[in-house]
């Protein structure tokens, strides 16, 4: 169906196009509607400066790299998983969600990634939990809340907008 819709970039569209002055102008689903944090409008906001096409390109070059490191001496098998190719045919972001989760248990500010976009990935720290591992608990969450405190005194009004538009 994706191909025959045009809907190759769908989700790259809406990291390219966000418009940092009023984000979650677009409702869920739409062509464009961009439904993370206030961090991520921060983080994606300079790429709107380039042609669309040109970030697809280098975007579509981050996740097939991501998954290459994922996979190692797998990468093909996993490039053919039907659920990863469709990830690359659309330009999510969840590819660079399994890199920070991998990375966040050796690196554990790097679960700020998943914490900040899709928040259910976030259930992985009960691992740390699970494992007394506090002080990586806190790494990771300590790193979340300073990117969250630092966002939330520049985009106070856009966090009440993103918490708003996600309960509903």
């Amino acid at each position: 169906v994706a191909p025959h819709a045009g809907t190759v970039g769908f989700d790259a569209y809406a990291y390219w196009a966000v418009d940092p002055a009023d984000p979650y102008r677009l409702t869920a689903g739409a062509l464009g509607a961009f439904p993370y944090s206030p961090v991520a409008v921060r983080a994606f906001a300079p790429v709107g400066a380039v042609a669309f096409w040109s970030f697809l390109w280098v975007w579509l070059a981050i996740l097939v790299g991501t998954v290459v490191w994922l996979g190692w001496r797998s990468s093909l098998v996993v490039l053919a998983f039907p659920p990863v190719a469709l990830e690359l045919y659309h330009g999510n972001v969840h590819l660079l969600i399994a890199a920070a989760i991998v990375l966040g248990f050796r690196y554990p500010a790097a679960w700020a990634l998943p914490l900040l976009t899709k928040v259910t990935p976030g259930v992985g720290l009960v691992w740390f939990l699970v494992r007394g591992e506090w002080r990586r608990l806190a790494i990771a969450l300590g790193a979340t809340g300073a990117l969250v405190a630092v966002s939330v005194a520049v985009d106070g009004s856009l966090w009440v907008e993103w918490i708003r538009d996600s309960l509903i």
